[in-house]
């Protein structure tokens, strides 16, 4: 039995792949480096301390992943993207707790700044927020403003961590039971 030549210069994908993985695969590829698409959390033994390893993955691949690659993982801290300067994320982004976000009666836009436990998305106002993933009032979550966008008709609020349209703006559902009217009027209302 032979075993495969440790690889060097690599990327690592989890096993599902966003756009943004995709985007990054294409990227290394162009440069050279091998792409390892992972089938689970096992890491192959070829790949295992192999010098030049890069990890791309959600926060629960990552950490089960890493130790075996000899990687240490870097996180930015849950406010990163409310620091950012507003000419890069075109919205007011504020990091606050769960608890302060229900307070909220004007709509926005929600996500956690690391898991994904809350489902992101525009909500009509604070009591909208889902209350049934066992999530407490401390939990850091980031809150922005919301548009509406004239061309298509859409809630939209732009996603500077992802690939969007080619204007920075990417369509966002109003969650189901959500007062798709009422984020809608809002919108409106700020577009004047």
């Amino acid at each position: 039995m032979t075993t495969a030549e440790p690889l060097s210069d690599f990327l690592m994908l989890p096993p599902r792949l966003d756009n943004t993985a995709e985007l990054l695969a294409a990227s290394a590829r162009r440069r050279g480096l091998a792409v390892e698409q992972l089938a689970g959390p096992a890491v192959p033994d070829r790949l295992r301390r192999a010098p030049g390893g890069h990890l791309y993955g959600g926060p629960a691949f990552a950490a089960a992943v890493a130790a075996e690659l000899d990687l240490v993982l870097l996180e930015p801290a849950d406010d990163w993207l409310a620091r950012l300067p507003y000419e890069y994320t075109r919205r007011e982004i504020t990091l606050t707790t769960l608890g302060e976000a229900r307070w909220s009666r004007t709509p926005m836009f929600v996500k956690q700044p690391r898991d994904k436990t809350l489902p992101a998305g525009v909500y009509a106002d604070g009591s909208r927020l889902p209350g049934n993933h066992g999530l407490s009032a401390d939990t850091s979550v980031l809150v922005s403003d919301i548009e509406r966008s004239y061309s298509s008709g859409e809630v939209v609020t732009p996603r500077p961590s992802s690939v969007a349209r080619e204007d920075g703006v990417r369509g966002v559902p109003v969650p189901a039971g959500g007062d798709r009217g009422g984020v809608v009027a809002f919108a409106d209302r700020r577009a004047r």
